[in-house]
């Protein structure tokens, strides 16, 4: 190879590499690769085609690329997507700027579109993010606009087949009105020419009464009645006036009761009423006041007399608890399952120990459908009455002979306050269920849970009330054997 051949070579060499470096620099100077910038991202449910190394516009300028998209961990996670904006571009972007995918005309290439912030909210800093907003599909537009002439299509149908029947009916009344005017003719014919009737009679009455016939016709004609007329209207004129003088009697009869003082006699007898009242009351202090000896006052006996029927009613309820558990009768008692409802402590019956049976349905109601919120929650409203109704006719067909216990929940924070509460509610429950139901009180019982944390994924308390029907050990033994069937 000769001299100049070589030299050939080195300046087509020297030529490429010159080329392949500015093809080089204006590719990296296209996507800002030489310029200052700051790192940010957005996250997006729908990428809508957008793709790394797409094109960042700030208010419409070019002002960087997408560097990288990162999949969500999860199906309800979001793309996020990170980009580069330049330096100079960061003034007008803050933190209240929007970030939306949008195409470069309708069918051109995706790119991410920042909205300029507001100056009221600082600059964005290196690797912070901004909101985003989801990206409109023209097909979403389309299938909407798909749906709305669907719809548009069922309801001409819809209208069409009104319109039909209007039309059909509108006939059916007009057949019907033909009808009743044609059946009707003979009967305004009639009434045509009775009404002709009346009037010659009218005419014929009215000319006898200008001719004086008749009683009205001298009523009006006859001198002698205006005569008449004419008297009895003086007579009342006098009876006014006597009635007149009757008044001005009566006006001197109450001034003369006024100088004989009546008035003052009436004082005396509310002075007497009033000495009678006081004479009353100090009865009444007598009557509540110990004797003279210190002996109880009549009153106190009264409270002694309440109190001893009070302690005797309690005695008798432990001797026929006792009977309960004697061996005559508890058999009675355990073949049912239980003594009595309301002995149940809340602890014992979390444990199982002394529970009615074998729970076998449970209804849960919540509070807010079934108190009023005016009332503290205790007071049932028409909806929560119709609730336990259809609750309650889950078991009402065995609720006769099987026992039912209604559980009240309270979600407050205080223990004793959720007690109580859960003790009114479960209380409310019972009543109404008893008194509809005609249920045996003894059957039916009241179990305040209080505050019970739930499995719930809010993590909140149960409030309100559950109804649980038992079953005995026969009826359990039954179902377990059905069951296995």
């Amino acid at each position: 190879m000769g001299k100049g051949d070589k030299s050939g070579v080195g300046v087509f060499l020297v030529g490429g590499f010159l080329l392949f470096a500015l093809g080089l620099f204006m590719i990296g100077d296209r996507r800002q690769m030489f310029t200052e910038s700051i790192d940010a991202y957005a996250d997006f449910a729908d990428l809508a085609g957008l793709q790394n190394g797409a094109t960042v516009r700030v208010s419409g300028m070019d002002a960087g690329e997408v560097t990288s998209i990162e999949a969500p961990p999860t199906p309800e996670g979001k793309f996020r997507v990170r980009f580069r904006i330049i330096e100079k571009l960061q003034p007008i972007v803050r933190e209240d700027s929007v970030a939306s995918i949008q195409t470069d005309g309708i069918v051109g290439n995706m790119f991410l579109q920042v909205e300029a912030g507001t100056s009221g909210a600082p600059q964005i800093e290196n690797g912070r993010g901004v909101k985003s907003v989801e990206p409109f599909q023209i097909s979403d537009f389309l299938d909407q606009a798909k749906q709305i002439v669907e719809t548009a299509d069922e309801l001409l149908d819809e209208v069409k087949q009104d319109l039909v029947t209007i039309v059909r009916n509108v006939n059916d009344v007009a057949e019907e009105a033909e009808t009743l005017v044609a059946e009707a003719r003979p009967n305004i014919t009639s009434m045509t020419a009775s009404a002709k009737n009346i009037a010659d009679d009218v005419e014929g009455v009215m000319n006898d009464i200008n001719a004086g016939k008749g009683t009205v016709g001298k009523l009006f004609k006859d001198e002698k009645v205006y005569e008449d007329l004419k008297s009895t209207t003086e007579t009342l004129k006098k009876v006014s006036e006597d009635v007149s003088k009757i008044s001005s009697s009566a006006g001197e009869i109450i001034d003369d009761a006024k100088q004989k003082d009546v008035v003052g006699k009436v004082d005396q007898t509310v002075a007497n009423v009033r000495d009678l009242t006081a004479k009353a009351n100090d009865l009444l202090d007598k009557f509540q006041k110990e004797g003279d000896d210190g002996e109880p006052s009549m009153t106190d006996d009264v409270r002694q007399t309440m109190a001893s029927a009070r302690e005797t009613m309690t005695d008798f309820a432990e001797d026929a608890e006792a009977l309960k558990h004697n061996f005559l009768l508890r058999g009675f008692f355990k073949k049912r399952g239980f003594y009595d409802l309301n002995e149940i402590s809340p602890a014992e019956y979390k444990a199982g120990e002394r529970a009615p049976g074998y729970p076998l349905d449970r209804v849960w109601l919540h509070s807010q459908s079934l108190f009023d919120p005016s009332t503290d929650l205790i007071k049932l409203t028409d909806e929560g009455k119709r609730a336990i109704d259809r609750a309650f006719g889950e078991f009402i067909d065995h609720v006769k002979d099987d026992p039912v216990m209604v559980e009240g929940y309270a979600g407050v924070d205080n223990p004793s306050e959720a007690y109580l509460l859960s003790q009114r509610r479960a209380a409310a429950v019972r009543g109404y269920l008893i008194n509809k139901y005609g249920l045996r009180p003894n059957y039916v019982g009241v179990m305040e849970m209080g505050r019970v944390e739930s499995t719930a994924k809010d993590g909140k308390p149960w409030d309100g009330v559950a109804l649980v029907r038992f079953l005995d050990k026969k009826e359990k033994k039954a179902l377990d054997k059905e069951q296995k069937k």
